[in-house]
């Protein structure tokens, strides 16, 4: 773990207190306890699992993205502590989240802990093959996925699940004082990750989902002045990883080259904490910041927010 990284988590374990919840926001909230929406037939739903995590269902259709409940506390992951799939913690975070009985399919957008250290438990209760970097599949072999439900896939790639249509985009990690944290790739045989620091970002992906007659881009960040695949523009759904200041700063451009329905900053929660504990934005988050930009610049897309495990149907 490189040194600016354990000092932006310092600062972030002395300054918890001040975060604040979306309560301060309510007009942007949407969506009700999963399990309570009444979609009809063919609509499209997003369940938000925390993190930048979805679930993504249409008809017969479900698909997981990042899905990430253990959310290990600060000192744990700032320590180099053992960082297991809590499965009991797991378990109750699906049942919140009102998972259906099988998954069709999961996609990683990178490989942190973060985002795919609950994969290995949750494949194996729901099936489903999981898309992910080179590095995620050696990763995510290493922690017991069997080889054939871990696939390789690379920008550029299309893919099916179900009834859903995924273009493989690239995409680029934001950096945390001036660095990607956790940085690497991974091939072959490795090791079976152990502590947060195990889990190499490798190479970040984001995902263009047609379904339901909806398109849903979805990616965790981003860097500086890059922006998401021009095959992504005019989505229904922008679901934007907004975590630090470098995907903050990227945003306003972002989502005007994207020009969706209804953008969705994400990967803004206190992922320290757990789920029970309910929403609160993280230190690093900025979410005013990114309501002064759609105001003062005239950016495209309703904003739209979601509490952990609440349900939306895409209008």
């Amino acid at each position: 773990m490189g040194r600016p990284f354990l000092a932006l988590m310092l600062a972030c374990s002395c300054f918890t207190s001040c975060a604040y919840k979306l309560t301060s926001y309510e007009d942007y909230v949407v969506g009700v306890p999963a399990g309570e929406s009444k979609k009809a037939k063919g609509e499209v739903s997003l369940t938000y699992l925390g993190t930048s995590g979805y679930l993504i269902e249409s008809g017969k259709t479900a698909i997981a993205v990042d899905p990430y409940f253990s959310r290990y506390d600060l000192r744990t992951v700032m320590l180099n502590g053992l960082t297991p799939p809590k499965e009991d913690v797991i378990c109750e975070g699906v049942k919140e989240a009102d998972f259906p009985k099988d998954i069709d399919g999961w996609l990683v957008t990178h490989a942190h802990f973060d985002h795919a250290l609950d994969l290995p438990f949750l494949q194996k209760e729901f099936g489903g093959r999981i898309y992910s970097s080179k590095t995620g599949r050696a990763l995510l072999k290493a922690s017991g996925v069997p080889a054939r439900s871990a696939k390789w896939t690379t920008a550029d790639q299309r893919i099916r699940i179900g009834d859903a249509k995924i273009t493989v985009l690239s995409a680029t990690h934001d950096r945390i004082l001036g660095m990607v944290p956790y940085p690497g790739e991974l091939d072959g045989e490795v090791p079976a990750p152990c502590r947060a620091k195990d889990w190499r970002v490798g190479e970040p992906l984001a995902y263009l989902i047609e379904i339901g007659g909806k398109r849903i881009y979805i990616e965790s960040g981003g860097m500086g002045n890059v922006m998401p695949s021009s095959k992504a523009k005019g989505v229904d759904v922008a679901i934007m990883g907004v975590a630090v200041a470098d995907s903050q700063n990227r945003y306003p451009d972002a989502v005007k080259y994207l020009c969706p329905e209804y953008v969705m900053p994400t990967h803004q929660d206190n992922f320290f904490e757990p789920l029970s504990s309910g929403f609160h934005f993280s230190t690093t988050a900025n979410f005013p910041k990114l309501l002064s930009y759609h105001k003062a610049k005239a950016i495209p897309g309703k904003v739209r927010l979601m509490e952990f495990c609440h349900e939306w149907v895409i209008p």
